[in-house]
């Protein structure tokens, strides 16, 4: 099996799903033979679309809660863990006696 990317990239969303499922369209409507491609029956050569062209419901965005929640666990950790090495590596003194 032989998978194709086709893409268009532009600033207007919508013209670009438009521009994208007319390259697909005419792409699969040419005809064309790929020697690689294993043939059916009939001799020809089998397209079709697996994951068809979709427009996001809304625009992706960073989760602000949960980085800030992954940033401050972090934080206590990495001081948690500098703090029991600190006592851990600490010199010892002999006192004066």
């Amino acid at each position: 099996m032989i998978k194709f990317v086709i893409e268009f990239e532009y600033s207007d969303s919508k013209i670009a799903q438009e521009v994208n499922e007319k390259l697909v369209w005419l792409f699969m409507d040419a005809g064309y033979d790929f020697p690689l491609v294993a043939p059916e029956p009939q001799g020809g050569a089998t397209f079709g679309i697996f994951d068809p062209v979709t427009l996001p419901l809304k625009p992706v965005e960073p989760n602000l809660a949960r980085s800030s929640a992954i940033g401050l666990f972090s934080g206590l950790l990495t001081a948690l863990a500098l703090t029991v090495l600190a006592k851990l590596h600490r010199p010892t003194t002999l006192a004066n006696s």
